[in-house]
């Protein structure tokens, strides 16, 4: 085809008027909208610029001579005398010719009002192009801002997080799920399910139950507890929750989040144990109350029939004197159950002090030994002390140590039968002394051996109880020997081969001196006048006897207000004081009697059910002098008169 060919094609297919021209004006070719604008019917061989108006014609021609120039197109204005309507043109060089011819030129002619309409269409295009890119931009800044979020609270949560995509294959962790599996995110991308997420049963079963997982397949996995294997081998018990990642329909992978329950199932391992051991506890409660009715009806019992002995017998018959015997054994022992229950108590609640002083255990365990001698006599009980030291310091507390080993050896005559032995042994080694009673009793099962410390444990008993007992003095002597800082331990082969109890406290260096066991007071007082303050009629009535018949007047008041009525009428030698008084309390009773100049000075005893180191320390704040414990002996009550009217203060 040849290039005059190609540009008559080049016309024709141009939709607005268009021609070929030489430099100098002279129409080669012409389309038919040209034909059309430029109204003449044949254009070949005329001159262009006889067709522009006389006003624009010399504008006209410096355009041509610019396009002719130029290597790009330009645009320009033009005039037709057929229309007198202005044309915008668009020029450029179609060849540029050589010696022997001109430049040729290619000219497209658009009406100026209509450029100017396809511009204001074109550029209205262009700002909604521009909008739209606008809108775009600010969404794909939207989308990274959400995701740049999502990135951050996915990296920042505490559960490990797993997507995986269609084909089941790793496409996202986070740092936790990192953490867990033992892989990287960057190791992991691309891999299987199966090789990341490893999963463990309790048949020790490996598999994943994101393995395979293909599009459409509503994978919904909650709340599955199982134990996850590491990349290192390592199983670590998880909980998981997976959900497939849908778009309009369509499965997008699986989104799996799960963390380490570890912690939680130790918990939940605590909370059962302590579950069982609440409810062994309350077993045991429920079994010490049963204990503890038998026990206290156990001396009730002959304490009635002795009361009732001595009501129906005159006072100088053959053996009246019998039944008081056996009222004051079972008061000692009522006595001893609830001081022995009050320090079980103290023990386990921090509360159980001790006052310690440098003690030659060879002889207080010496002494304890011997006061038990006539009862392992009257038993039928052989007995066989082993002392294998020659000399043995402790620092403790005296009652308490003696407290000791009078449990422990009340707990072997309690079950060992007559015709077997008992055994103390004490022995030393560098840093303890070592104090074993050995019985060849009854014996304990195998089983009951570890708890046989814990309060209110007994091994089985028959049903008759026999043997009696609460069950707290063994737990009592831990609790004791490991506020001296020491240990104690049961051993024994079963039932029918007796039972070793060995207890271990800390030895100190002897001192130069040997201390001796305190005398016990007894004092020998005047008669003195004595105020008892006390609710209860009958403690009232029985401590006034007592008093009495050791030589003293007493004078008896229900209540506190009647009291301090009484005590400022007539000031007593000695005030005995109830705390639990109706109306005005033992201790208000002590303050408005030391505000008064008549009853400043007076001796004051306060008397009271309650032991506590806190509760003594607030009858001194009250001002009583001493504080003594319910149920008082008359050695009690004795001693305590002779202490207060000595000047001796608590």
């Amino acid at each position: 085809m040849t290039d005059a060919q190609q540009y008559a094609r080049l016309l024709q297919l141009q939709p607005y008027p268009a021609v070929i021209i030489a430099t100098d004006g002279e129409i080669l070719l012409a389309n038919e909208a040209a034909t059309e604008l430029l109204a003449t019917n044949n254009l070949q061989n005329q001159n262009l610029l006889s067709l522009i108006v006389p006003e624009g014609l010399s504008k006209f021609k410096d355009y041509l001579r610019a396009c002719s120039r130029s290597s790009q197109p330009l645009m320009g204005t033009a005039v037709i005398r057929a229309t007198t309507n202005s044309q915008t043109c668009y020029g450029a060089v179609l060849s540029s010719g050589d010696q022997n011819t001109n430049k040729t030129l290619f000219l497209r002619f658009q009406n100026k009002r209509q450029s100017n309409v396809r511009f204001l269409s074109l550029q209205a295009k262009l700002e909604r192009l521009n909008r739209e890119i606008t809108r775009r931009k600010e969404m794909q800044a939207e989308l990274l801002k959400k995701s740049t979020f999502l990135q951050a609270t996915l990296s920042s949560i505490a559960e490990g997080v797993l997507i995986t995509d269609t084909q089941g294959n790793i496409d996202y962790l986070n740092p936790v799920a990192e953490k867990l599996t033992g892989w990287s995110q960057e190791e992991a991308l691309g891999e299987p399910a199966a090789s990341v997420f490893a999963l463990c049963d309790e048949h020790d079963h490996v598999f994943c139950p994101l393995d395979g997982t293909q599009p459409g397949s509503n994978v919904a996995i909650s709340g599955v507890a199982t134990h996850l294997l590491s990349k290192h081998g390592k199983a670590v018990p998880v909980e998981l929750n997976s959900a497939e990642i849908s778009v309009n329909g369509v499965s997008e992978g699986v989104i799996t989040v799960f963390h380490d329950v570890t912690v939680r199932q130790r918990m939940e391992a605590q909370l059962r144990e302590r579950a069982a051991r609440l409810e062994l506890l309350d077993t045991r409660k429920n079994q010490f109350m049963t204990m503890l009715a038998h026990e206290l009806r156990t001396p009730l019992t002959p304490i009635s029939y002795a009361t009732q002995a001595m009501r129906l017998s005159p006072p100088d018959a053959e053996g009246s004197q019998a039944p008081l015997g056996v009222i004051e054994r079972q008061v000692r022992h009522i006595k001893r159950l609830v001081n022995e229950m009050l320090d079980v108590s103290r023990v386990a609640n921090g509360k159980l002090e001790v006052e310690k002083e440098n003690l030659d255990l060879i002889a207080l365990a010496t002494t304890v030994w011997d006061d038990y001698q006539q009862i392992f006599s009257d038993a039928g009980i052989h007995t066989h002390l082993s002392i294998l030291a020659e000399d043995a310091w402790v620092n403790g507390d005296r009652d308490r140590l003696v407290q000791i080993l009078q449990n422990l050896l009340n707990n072997a005559l309690k079950f060992t039968p007559q015709g077997e032995t008992i055994e103390l042994a004490l022995s030393v080694s560098e840093t303890q002394a070592i104090i074993e009673v050995i019985d060849t009793g009854v014996g304990i099962n195998n089983e009951d051996c570890a708890d046989i410390f814990e309060p209110f444990t007994q091994a089985a008993q028959p049903l008759d109880r026999e043997l009696g007992g609460l069950g707290i003095g063994l737990s009592l002597v831990k609790g004791m020997v490991s506020l001296h800082g020491g240990t104690a331990s049961l051993h024994s082969e079963g039932r029918g081969k007796g039972t070793r109890v060995k207890i271990t406290l800390p030895i100190i260096q002897a001192p130069g001196e040997s201390q001796v066991l305190p005398e016990e007071l007894h004092p020998v007082l005047p008669p003195c006048r004595i105020l008892i303050i006390e609710d209860d009629e009958d403690t009232a009535t029985a401590m006034s006897l007592l008093l009495q018949l050791k030589g003293h007047d007493v004078v008896w008041a229900s209540d506190g207000l009647e009291g301090v009525q009484k005590a400022t009428a007539v000031p007593p030698d000695l005030i005995i004081c109830d705390i639990g008084l109706p109306g005005l309390d033992g201790f208000a009773v002590a303050r408005q009697l030391r505000k008064s100049e008549l009853t400043a000075q007076l001796p004051m005893v306060a008397l009271s059910g309650y032991g506590e180191t806190a509760f003594v320390k607030k009858a001194e704040q009250a001002g009583f002098n001493l504080h003594i414990t319910k149920p008082a002996e008359l050695a009690d009550l004795h001693n305590a008169i002779a202490l207060v009217t000595s000047g001796t203060t608590v």
